[in-house]
């Protein structure tokens, strides 16, 4: 009898697929409605979709990250992995994470963001970053609660054309630190 997979072994994370590519803009129009059900204040605040449509997804696709099911290759989770980002100032190397989706869990649902997360700060890592960083809005305790749980603690402030975000910085360790 075969053993059951490891939870972490279960995915993949890898590069999108062009073809993909609609369905992490999917993901994100399921998160909104999420939003809008459960009452947390967010992407569903603003015209997130017009702000990011499926153009602004594909024209990022060679930045796209995602969490893939290796028997089912569902595209679970996925985010926008950049190596600069105008909201921080400083110049520290790091690697930013923007547009971060997971499905909609149910409660039998693996922690996938967390999983993501942990795959991004590796990739990070290898890169050479000293830093994983990523915003999020200010005013959403759950989301603020979430990241601070990974280890990513608040490290300023950003204002963009009238979303205000809360910078989040996580610092990595090498494998031999």
């Amino acid at each position: 009898m075969q053993e059951p997979m490891n939870v972490k072994e279960r995915y993949c994370f890898r590069k999108i697929r062009s073809e993909e590519v609609s369905v992490m803009f999917e993901l994100v129009k399921q998160r909104i409605h999420w939003m809008d059900e459960v009452g947390i204040q967010g992407w569903n605040m603003a015209d997130y979709t017009a702000i990011y449509p499926l153009s602004y997804y594909e024209s990022m696709q060679d930045n796209i990250f995602v969490l893939a099911d290796r028997e089912t290759e569902a595209i679970v989770c996925a985010g926008i992995l950049l190596e600069t980002d105008s909201r921080w100032k400083d110049e520290s190397p790091a690697c930013y994470l923007h547009n971060f989706v997971s499905r909609v869990n149910k409660a039998t649902t693996p922690p996938v963001g967390s999983i993501f997360l942990t795959k991004a700060e590796e990739y990070a890592r290898k890169l050479g970053k000293n830093y994983m960083r990523l915003d999020s809005a200010a005013g959403n305790d759950r989301l603020a609660a979430y990241y601070e749980r990974q280890g990513y603690l608040p490290r300023g402030t950003c204002v963009e054309d009238g979303y205000h975000g809360i910078l989040r910085q996580k610092p990595l360790k090498s494998r031999e630190d």
